[in-house]
């Protein structure tokens, strides 16, 4: 009784924010502690999360009268057992008096004007778990007021409570004299809206809300120039290479749950991780690397999102391209993390216009399952190619920094939340909820890549169009051949992923140069707190932006892309299982056989896709 909630190896942790009451134009709450200090300003940028704790103050006790029946209400006369801060349970009406005079004779009640108490009511919404109420509500106590201030806690649900059978709430009352003589909370009014946030908590019923940076991922997996390489591959072969993405599915999940874990286990992501393990030139190299694919790609997305637009609504394709590219940086300067990643998520449904797509075309479904699952493989140069090249645009080493370092962030921000390494109670919870959210999100990436090929099969490679250079040109090649709905949704989807791609790209090379050379890293960082992180950010976008622009032919520019991440991609997942294998990186928290399997075989996978390349490109 008593434990936070952050050390509760069944519930894990719960993250609490304070909303002032309306018309306050600025207000600071602190915990005696400093735990909690949030000014109007951050509190409003947390808040618009959906609630789900309520917290209202609902008086407070004067006298030694007034804290004797309050304390004998909410334990209902000393039938429900009250909790102290030091989780001592306080049961009777015998213990509830002795803990009133206890508490008068410490010092309060010295003057009549003076509150001697605060009490508190927590409530959730209809319908929640008592135990998450009694959880939430211990671990707000712990984090508030454990360690400075005497308080009593009181857990009310149906049996102590039946006049609100399906509203399980928690009653606090604060000693208002800490034990350092220093008056908690002097001036309380209003009520504060205390919103539990952490995704983790099984209280949290709400599977979107435990979908983030996997889902995110993704999505982001098919950006435009994947777009484009889905695109190349199913007009040029057909159904046959369908059965590619049955094979990357489960690749690319091993390896993303393992990113995955690095950050959450260790806090860090893996541009601090490799630096801290790794000789710092192979940090340096891979890092520089990758900023340079990420630039290429982010080039070709930006110039496919303009040439996409310029296709629905005519105008010039180069001012769309940078209207994107500065909507990207922007958004992610000024807009708080915690309100760019639900923008994120939303960004997500734009892919589901390539699913729709197949619904407004004929496709031969019998002939699409017999090549899925009994293929006809092609013993050719150009069809290796073909399947490196999906293969490649799925296991992307930019993807493996941003989940790894979207997961440290949520450990920094998420009050509660600890790297596992120091925190191991919270291990269960973290990673079902890591491996829902990079299951949901690497199957949701492969469907709708599926889809594209399909897309690209059914019609393109059916009326002989087999020559696609760019996503646009896929989505130009659709408008005589499907119809314009079709080719509506094609365009559109390429705008919307692309929105959800550059932040991505963008950041993850951020985030790689960042923790390498140790800046402050973060989104939810401000502007004055990370200019270089930020910084980089910017000019990542500047060089993609200006390379879009210029007369280089972007085939080439996403062949030379598809070198350099073959080139980081293998010694990177190397690395990669190298982290996530050592006791001293992971602690207890080391991969299971299962993922070391999957991660190996991928980055085995991967290697023989690097050594095709290279082969069929020299000759």
């Amino acid at each position: 009784m008593g434990a936070d909630l952050e050390d509760d190896p069944l519930l894990g942790p719960a993250a609490f924010v304070f909303q002032t009451p309306l018309g306050a134009k600025k207000t600071r709450i602190r915990s005696s502690r400093g735990g909690i200090r949030l000014s109007g300003a951050q509190i409003g940028r947390i808040a618009r999360r959906r609630p789900e704790v309520m917290v209202k103050v609902t008086g407070s006790a004067r006298g030694f009268r007034g804290l004797k029946e309050h304390l004998a209400y909410i334990t209902r006369n000393g039938k429900l057992a009250g909790e102290r801060e030091n989780g001592e349970r306080i049961e009777g009406t015998r213990e509830v008096r002795d803990l009133a005079e206890e508490w008068w004779a410490d010092g309060v009640g010295r003057r009549k004007s003076t509150r001697d108490t605060i009490n508190l009511i927590l409530s959730m919404p209809p319908g929640t778990h008592p135990q998450a109420v009694a959880e939430a509500a211990r671990a707000f106590a712990q984090k508030t007021f454990g360690g400075s201030y005497d308080y009593l806690l009181a857990h009310h649900n149906h049996d102590t409570d039946p006049k609100r059978p399906e509203n399980p709430h928690a009653h606090l009352t604060i000693k208002t004299r800490g034990r350092q003589r220093v008056r908690a909370l002097p001036r309380v009014a209003g009520s504060m809206e205390c919103v539990m946030v952490d995704s983790e908590s099984p209280g949290n019923k709400h599977l979107l809300d435990k979908l983030g940076a996997g889902l995110i991922t993704g999505a982001a997996d098919d950006d435009p120039s994947g777009i484009a390489t889905y695109s190349q591959v199913g007009a040029a072969y057909g159904y046959g290479t369908l059965w590619t993405i049955l094979l990357a599915l489960p690749l690319m999940i091993g390896i993303q749950t393992i990113c995955a874990r690095i950050g959450r286990v260790t806090g860090q992501g893996l541009g601090a991780n490799i630096r801290s393990q790794c000789p710092f030139a192979l940090a340096i190299g891979l890092v520089v690397l990758l900023f340079v694919a990420n630039i290429i790609n982010l080039s070709a997305d930006i110039g496919a999102m303009g040439a996409a637009l310029k296709l629905l609504i005519g105008g010039p394709a180069f001012v769309y391209a940078a209207g994107f590219a500065l909507l990207s940086v922007v958004l992610q300067v000024c807009m708080p993390f915690d309100g760019y990643s639900p923008f994120l998520k939303l960004l997500t449904l734009s892919l589901f216009a390539y699913i729709a797509t197949v619904f407004v075309i004929h496709v031969p479904w019998l002939s699409i399952a017999r090549n899925t699952f009994l293929p006809h493989i092609t013993f050719s140069a150009s069809y290796a190619v073909a399947i490196v090249a999906v293969l490649g645009t799925t296991i992307s080493p930019y993807l493996f920094f941003w989940q790894a370092s979207q997961e440290a962030e949520e450990v920094r921000v998420t009050l509660g939340r600890k790297p596992l390494r120091r925190a191991s109670q919270q291990g269960p919870t973290a990673l079902l909820r890591i491996n829902l959210d990079t299951d949901i999100g690497m199957v949701f990436s492969e469907i709708v890549a599926f889809f594209i090929i399909l897309t690209a099969a059914a019609v393109l490679h059916a009326h002989g169009k087999t020559d696609i250079q760019t996503s646009s040109d896929a989505a130009a090649a659709l408008r005589p051949l499907a119809g314009p709905f079709a080719f509506g949704l094609f365009a559109a989807g390429i705008v919307g992923t692309g929105l959800l791609a550059l932040p991505v790209l963008a950041g993850s090379a951020a985030y790689a140069l960042g923790e390498t050379f140790r800046w402050r890293t973060g989104m939810e960082s401000t502007l004055s707190n990370g200019k270089l992180f930020y910084g980089t950010i910017a000019l990542a976008t500047l060089f993609g932006t200006l390379l879009s622009f210029s007369s280089i032919d972007p085939v080439k520019m996403l062949f030379w892309s598809a070198v350099i991440n073959g080139v980081v991609a293998v010694p990177l997942m190397v690395v990669i299982m190298y982290l996530a294998s050592r006791r001293k990186v992971m602690g207890k928290f080391c991969i299971p056989p299962t993922l070391k399997w999957l991660g190996w075989l991928a980055t085995l996978v991967m290697a023989a896709s690097a050594i095709v390349m290279f082969v069929t490109w020299a000759r």
